[in-house]
């Protein structure tokens, strides 16, 4: 009976730790916090390809190209990641004029997206002004030997200015434009991490502009596509007669085209200079509308020129039309039509 009776109170025992050890792991289990996690990317840890638009920039110009690329998106990042990276990472010009709108050494240091809006850090050197502080300290130099006048020296330093502005102003539009053309609902915000500063916001004096849109900050906001900062045959145009107004043919000769039909190649430089030195210096221009032929090979500008012969001789031009060839990612003038239009022939 005693016998039986210990096997009755162990088995009664088994079964209330048996209770306990249920209701402890039931314990722990409800006590236990749960924490949000975050989204999963239904790609992430995969490696894919995508096909984006990315803007560089028209050499020395502030213009953008649209050139089509095929991206690898790493496994560790979003295709806004892998756009930023290839913009950052110097890939050589597809085309001639074409270039990185950025300073060597820029980085991303941080791509996050809240909502709509993709923030875009930057490291220091997007606002690298080592150009600038070298025209000063030369241009002093000169002033104080008496070698420039003073208002050459202010020039100077307005033009090294608008050159930096110039610079900075294409690695925004850049960006901008490359993310918003692949996601139009994102806008982007530049920020640049100074030195020994955690990341800030740019001011739109930094970069040259003065426009600030009806933005009631002096601090830049939240961009949209930038449709007005594109290389058109319009503008392609534009920059050929500033230059020769400014007397710089030396900035425009690769904004020729290379072969023109029915006319053959574009000359060498030094023809190709005395030529338009024969044409006259451009005093005066207006750049009007452009149409793009059906299969997009060709375009047409509207323009308006004054020039000046080395006798101070002006004769206007109305309302030519200039003509352009898609060559190379972007439209360049026909250089026989150009000298035609002109009134000169080659």
């Amino acid at each position: 009976m005693r016998s039986r009776r210990k096997r009755n109170f162990a088995a009664l025992l088994a079964m209330l730790l048996l209770l306990c050890g249920c209701t402890s792991l039931k314990s722990i289990q409800e006590d236990s916090v749960r924490e949000d996690l975050p989204q999963i990317d239904p790609e992430a840890g995969t490696t894919r390809s995508i096909t984006a638009t990315l803007y560089y920039r028209l050499s020395n110009e502030p213009y953008l190209v649209a050139i089509r690329h095929s991206l690898t998106v790493r496994s560790n990042e979003s295709a806004e990641d892998a756009i930023v990276r290839t913009l950052l990472s110097g890939v050589p010009p597809l085309a001639e004029n074409v270039s990185n709108a950025f300073s060597d050494g820029t980085e991303a240091l941080e791509i996050a997206r809240d909502g709509s809006i993709l923030y875009v850090t930057l490291s220091e050197e997007y606002l690298d002004d080592s150009a600038l502080r070298e025209v000063k300290e030369e241009s002093s130099q000169l002033l104080a030997r008496e070698e420039i006048t003073e208002a050459e020296y202010n020039a100077r330093i307005a033009a090294a200015k608008e050159a930096l502005y110039a610079d900075r102003r294409a690695g925004l539009y850049a960006i901008v434009n490359s993310i918003t053309a692949y996601a139009p609902e994102i806008r982007v915000m530049l920020l640049v991490n100074r030195k020994g500063t955690a990341a800030e916001r740019l001011r739109y004096d930094e970069l040259g502009i003065e426009d600030m849109g009806g933005a009631v900050s002096s601090l830049l906001e939240p961009m949209e596509f930038q449709e007005d900062v594109l290389a058109t045959p319009a503008s392609i145009v534009e920059c050929i007669l500033r230059h020769m107004k400014a007397g710089e043919l030396d900035e425009i000769y690769g904004l020729f085209a290379e072969m023109e039909s029915g006319e053959g190649q574009k000359p060498a430089y030094a023809e190709f200079e005395a030529a338009l030195n024969a044409v006259g210096r451009v005093t005066d221009y207006a750049v009007y509308d452009y149409t793009v032929g059906q299969n997009a090979n060709y375009a047409s500008v509207e323009a308006e020129i004054e020039l000046t012969d080395g006798e101070s001789h002006a004769r206007r031009i109305i309302r030519t039309r200039l003509q352009l060839k898609n060559e190379g990612e972007i439209y360049r003038v026909g250089y026989y039509a150009f000298l035609d239009a002109l009134g000169e022939k080659a």
